[in-house]
């Protein structure tokens, strides 16, 4: 029994004592490791890995892509969707925008279609950097940058403070060139350009108030767009294309009137001052005149832009090409100044002033004549309203109603209604020119500022202004050299020339027609040595107009305002040299009120003679009223002296000699000599020409005008019955019905070439024109060709009308009378039988080939009385 007791705690203590030897053994070993891991430094701590999340359930994952997707329909997106579909450059937002702009037309979603526009157009937030940088959280220098908060600019900034008007951001502001607002790669760059684009487009097409609003917050930089340029001018360019919205009529004229983007003008100051000669606006207190030192109607000296700042600084193409922040330039989002307000208004003025309604051009006419308005808006304003196109005759009636007599600008207003005036009343009566508005046309495109009437053939007809862009000497291509003296608007150059008889700042080159006295080149005489006085050759802006493009303008012309104006002008005719213009104007209104006026005025100024008219192109090319026929013959007149006999005179069938490029105007030929005023023309000894006119008496100058009025109204009528055998070949048989009594009977051995009859107004006339005062006057004119003598035919009219006085004229014969006609209505008839020929000097009973010319004019008699008050009772 102790045996085995023995034996067992043997057993047990040998089991004991080998388990106390591995123990010693294990911790032996963990001690050498953990010494060998104190010698080669601290101990590393592996970080645990990260836990694997848990995969998401399929149904989870598909119903948030499904959630991320935008409806198929785009008419159901939201102001969310649309956010969406920008930010991933989704194709589809423009389909949208078109079906919000038609949704809202149509009155569904205005006011949400608004906000979801301002929000396209308005600039994405730029992508936010990752939290702590490239740097971690301080980098090693802090806030998140390699540079700290104390880099080389400040605030942590790696680059230099933006430029005011510049967006902000390091020189590409925003995210790198091809990626998104988010940061993620964009598959366009310029998406968000055209994003504006369309945005801006479908704003305009709104034209709501609310939208209006947002049109304006653009155009005033309060709202910040990816381009200000593009914004601006997608915009504008709608605006313009949308004129019919009377919202935008006043939009463009509060833009055009008081740009945006400008410091305001303190309450009364004045950025501006009146045109030269340009008063106030009636009942405008306190002001009686331009300030001193204003010489023109453009804006003060000095201030009229260059040729290329108006061809280059603005263009219908914004931005320039290259431009930076543009696409196709330095990348989206790159460096953009924004706009300025002048350019705004230029830009804008240049879109519309095409289209302009007439309540735009009349608020520009207000503004330009206020006091308020600034010299660069007149600058860039006058020439298109000044242009004698159709579209501005309320405005050029605005300008004559407020203009200064003694103001250039207004002068040529004066000359461009003339002009106006007189092409509408000879389209109205048959002589039209189909063409006339293809040469209105072509004068608008014209370069502000160009040559006056009066220039060289081939100089462009434009606007008044010595220096103004396209004048002479403006330094404009073209031209180089300065402008002469004696042009429109143009100082005098010497006292002789302001003291000559024609109008006031009215010249011409040498060489052409009109030279002034003493300059070489004027055409040669004519054939026989009599009195003539010479009407110029007038260089007509407006050549005609089609009629039915007259018969809309009459209306507006031949109104009762309007010839209210004429008669307050006239009352303030002081000398026919200083209103020769207004005189011209008043010739053109067929009105019996107008004639009167005229005819007290030409009877009490009758000692200072035509020439002042002829030189505006009286009796030669402006067409007038053939009323005026009567009024000037009603005239005192007196018989011009007798043709010398002995004077030397060229060969029959030879041309008096002219210089190269003239071309006489029709039914004249000579011009003044030196030392003589206009009309005189006298030649040199040893050539035939026309005597002298400066020393006869006014009344034999006023018979020579009688008929130089005469003969041009045969010429307007002429074109008339042209036109009218054109129209309708048969015409020329059935009107010889309406030949007067006087008339009935031709001469024989001639052929009728043309005839016309006007009985004002007949009943077409009054159909087509309704709303017009018309003042009876009847018209008959023939025109016979054939080979006879002169001594032949006008015994024949001598005979058949008993009253006729004959007279001789350069290039044949006058018969002429004026008669009161008692039966009906008192009317005042004038007959004229023109007999001429080109022939040369040739005996009464030389047989050679004549051109006979009848024309007879009535009128009520009251229009010319025989006794009209002086000037007293005329002003």
């Amino acid at each position: 029994m102790k045996l085995i007791t023995a034996r067992s705690w043997g057993v047990w203590i040998s089991l004991v004592l080998g388990m106390l030897g591995l123990s010693v053994i294990g911790c032996s070993r963990g001690g050498d490791t953990t010494a060998a891991t104190s010698s080669s430094g601290p101990p590393v701590v592996a970080p645990p890995p990260a836990p694997t999340p848990p995969p998401s359930p399929p149904q989870q994952q598909a119903q948030e892509e499904k959630k991320e997707e935008l409806p198929e329909d785009v008419g159901q997106w939201t102001f969310d969707d649309f956010k969406k579909a920008r930010q991933k450059q989704d194709k589809r937002l423009f389909e949208a925008v078109d079906r919000l702009v038609a949704d809202a037309t149509s009155g569904q979603r205005e006011a949400e279609a608004v906000e979801i526009l301002k929000a396209l157009m308005e600039k994405p937030p730029a992508a936010k950097p990752a939290s702590g940088g490239p740097y971690g959280s301080g980098g090693p220098y802090g806030s998140g940058s390699p540079y700290g908060s104390g880099g080389p600019y400040g605030s942590g900034a790696p680059y230099p403070p933006p430029e005011e008007g510049y967006s902000s951001g390091p020189p590409t502001a925003g995210p790198p060139p091809g990626m998104g607002p988010s940061g993620a790669t964009a598959a366009n760059p310029g998406f968000d350009v055209d994003v504006l684009k369309a945005a801006a487009t479908a704003l305009v097409k709104l034209g709501t108030s609310a939208a209006v609003g947002v049109i304006k917050d653009l155009l005033d930089a309060k709202l910040e767009v990816v381009d200000d340029r593009v914004g601006v001018e997608t915009t504008l360019r709608e605006v313009a294309q949308n004129l019919s919205k009377p919202v935008y009529e006043d939009l463009v004229i509060e833009v055009l009137t008081q740009p945006p983007r400008l410091p305001k003008q303190a309450a009364g100051s004045a950025p501006g001052a009146y045109p030269g000669g340009y008063g106030p606006p009636a009942g405008y207190p306190g002001v009686s005149g331009p300030p001193p030192g204003y010489t023109s109607g453009y804006g003060s000296p000095g201030s009229a832009p260059s040729y290329e700042s108006s061809s280059e600084e603005y263009s219908s193409s914004y931005p320039p090409e290259g431009y930076p922040g543009y696409p196709g330039a330095s990348g989206p989002g790159g460096p953009q100044r924004k706009m300025t307000g002048d350019e705004i208004q230029r830009l804008l003025f240049d879109l519309v002033k095409d289209v302009m309604t007439e309540k735009i051009r009349l608020a520009l006419a207000t503004h330009v004549l206020s006091p308020n308005a600034r010299p660069a808006d007149r600058q860039l304003m006058m020439p298109v309203l000044t242009q004698p196109v159709p579209e501005n005759l309320p405005v050029l009636l605005v300008f004559l109603q407020k203009g200064s007599p003694q103001d250039p600008t207004v002068g040529w207003i004066v000359d461009a209604l003339t002009e106006l005036n007189a092409a509408v009343f000879a389209a109205v009566i048959g002589a039209e020119d189909p063409q006339g508005l293809e040469d209105l046309a072509r004068l608008a495109q014209q370069i502000p500022g160009a040559r006056p009437m009066g220039g060289p053939p081939g100089t462009p007809v434009g606007y008044p202004g010595a220096g103004y862009p396209g004048y002479p000497g403006s330094g404009a291509p073209g031209y180089t050299s300065g402008p002469p003296g004696g042009y429109p608007g143009y100082p005098p150059s010497s006292p002789e020339e302001s003291s000559s008889s024609a109008p006031p700042g009215y010249g011409y080159p040498p060489g052409f027609p009109g030279a002034t006295p003493g300059q070489p080149g004027a055409p040669r005489g004519s054939a026989q040595s009599v009195p003539k006085l010479v009407s110029q050759e007038r260089r007509l802006m407006v050549k005609g107009l089609p009629r039915d493009m007259a018969l809309k303008l009459a209306p507006k012309l031949w109104t009762p305002d309007a010839v209210a104006l004429i008669e307050a002008r006239l009352r303030q005719v002081n000398s026919l040299k200083e209103s020769a213009r207004d005189i011209c104007l008043a010739a053109t209104f067929p009105m019996s009120s107008v004639r009167l006026r005229l005819s007290g005025i030409l009877k009490a100024k009758l000692e200072e003679g035509p020439e002042p008219l002829a030189a505006l192109g009286l009796g030669n090319n402006l067409a007038i009223d053939p009323g005026m026929v009567v009024v000037v013959k009603s005239l005192p007149r007196e018989e011009p002296p007798q043709p010398n006999v002995n004077r030397p005179t060229r060969p029959p069938l030879r041309r008096p000699p002219v210089r190269p490029g003239y071309r006489p105007g029709p039914g004249y030929s000579g011009g003044p000599e030196s030392g003589e005023e206009y009309g005189s023309g006298t030649m040199p000894p040893g050539q035939a020409g026309v005597a002298s006119t400066a020393a006869l008496p006014a009344k034999v100058r006023w018979m020579l005008m009688a008929e130089n009025v005469g003969r041009s109204v045969c010429r307007e009528l002429k074109q008339a019955a042209d036109r009218l055998a054109t129209v309708d070949p048969g015409a020329l048989e059935s009107v010889s019905q309406k030949r007067p009594p006087e008339f009935q009977e031709a001469h024989p051995n001639c052929a009728v070439v043309a005839e016309y009859h006007l009985d004002w107004p007949n009943s077409q006339l009054k159909q087509e024109l309704p709303g017009v005062q018309f003042d009876p006057m009847r018209v008959h004119y023939i025109r016979l060709e054939g080979r006879s003598t002169l001594a032949a035919v006008s015994g024949f009219y001598r005979r058949k009308i008993q009253s006729i006085t004959q007279r001789a004229i350069s290039d044949g014969i006058w018969l002429d009378d004026v008669r009161t006609l008692t039966d009906g209505k008192p009317r005042r008839q004038s007959i004229d039988i023109f007999v001429t020929h080109d022939a040369g000097e040739v005996t009464p009973t030389e047989e050679i080939d004549l051109v006979v010319e009848l024309l007879s004019v009535e009128i009520l008699a009251q229009d010319v009385a025989a006794s009209i008050p002086a000037v007293g009772a005329v002003r």
